[in-house]
């Protein structure tokens, strides 16, 4: 290729996609697209471009389409037809540049009944379907950056799995904080744009979550944090990791013995039984006071059958209370 087409934005093809779904009335498969992409290349500089682009994609489309009309034949047998095919798809393109440009919500932000601004913490130990869950979240139209694609697109290939000692190469304790101070600013980016995200981590630490928290508080960030934990037993975990030994995959976990360190290691979460709001500059959970946000704790159990369809129903079951504004 030509330097100048290896500098083409992907999210410029992408628009040409996703426009073309919006206006044949697929705004859901469309979304859905735009945020498989962001969770495989997370590069969110680039999706908050994707209405600039599909702007100049619907424009260049209008000026052909402009052109077509110009240059129609009205002798021809058809020329009703196409023009009126012309002039309705013109009016379509012009429809969605005048609403991208006046920044008009349409279902193609929809994310259904989930309170906003909200952040799903999607925590737990490896293997235990945080990714299952990540997917049914992408499927409600909540955009999910995964920490484990964040490290392995930064040092190597994505499904090539690289096995280390606990705590030792990319993992060490080094570079793994390192790696929730770039995930925790690429949330903070996006959510210019998404009134709703999901970060995909174990966020196994005290020292983490507070990373997260502290960073809310800097940021001004003024609605919920519902950590959404996964787990399930032991035997599900073998069958698992086994099962990664033998395809690629963006997790480099494949040894029970490595879990077992890391399950030693995993500090449990404590949101103090409800009370919601922590003080700045403390580091146990259990001591949250005065932050302008809540935080909510659910927990899902992944050993039973595969899931399927959105968790939404399971964590309104749980947490009723998230689904409530304060000011109602």
């Amino acid at each position: 290729f030509s330097p100048e087409i290896r500098q083409v934005d992907p999210f410029e093809d992408l628009a040409f996609t996703t426009m073309g779904l919006r206006l044949e009335g697929q705004e859901s498969l469309a979304r859905n697209l735009a945020l498989e992409y962001l969770h495989l290349y997370p590069d969110v500089a680039g999706y908050l471009l994707l209405d600039l682009y599909e702007i100049y994609r619907a424009c260049v489309r209008l000026m052909v389409d402009s052109l077509q009309l110009s240059n129609l034949d009205s002798g021809s047998s058809d020329y009703s037809a196409r023009k009126e095919r012309l002039e309705r798809r013109s009016r379509q393109y012009m429809n969605l540049v005048q609403d991208l440009m006046k920044g008009k919500k349409t279902s193609f932000g929809s994310t259904g009944p989930w309170p906003e601004p909200l952040i799903i913490v999607l925590m737990g130990l490896p293997a235990t379907g945080k990714s299952l869950i990540a997917r049914l979240l992408r499927e409600d139209g909540i955009p999910v950056l995964s920490s484990d694609i964040i490290r392995k697109r930064r040092q190597s290939d994505l499904e090539k799995r690289k096995p280390s000692a606990f705590g030792e190469g990319i993992y060490s304790a080094h570079k793994k904080r390192r790696n929730y101070q770039h995930l925790l600013a690429l949330g903070q980016k996006l959510m210019r744009a998404e009134s709703r995200i999901s970060l995909d981590a174990s966020f196994s630490r005290k020292e983490y979550r507070n990373l997260l928290l502290e960073h809310c508080q800097k940021t001004g960030f003024a609605g919920s944090i519902l950590f959404l934990e996964t787990q399930c037993s032991e035997d599900v975990i073998r069958r698992r990791l086994n099962r990664r030994k033998e395809k690629g995959g963006t997790s480099d976990l494949t040894e029970f013995s490595t879990w077992k360190e890391i399950e030693k290691r995993f500090e449990k979460l404590d949101l103090n039984h409800g009370n919601n709001t922590r003080k700045a500059g403390q580091s146990s959970e259990s001591q949250m006071q005065d932050y302008s946000f809540r935080c909510f704790h659910a927990v899902l159990d992944t050993s039973g059958e595969k899931r399927e369809g959105s968790v939404l129903p399971e964590v309104r079951a749980l947490l009723p209370d998230l689904f409530v504004r304060d000011d109602q």
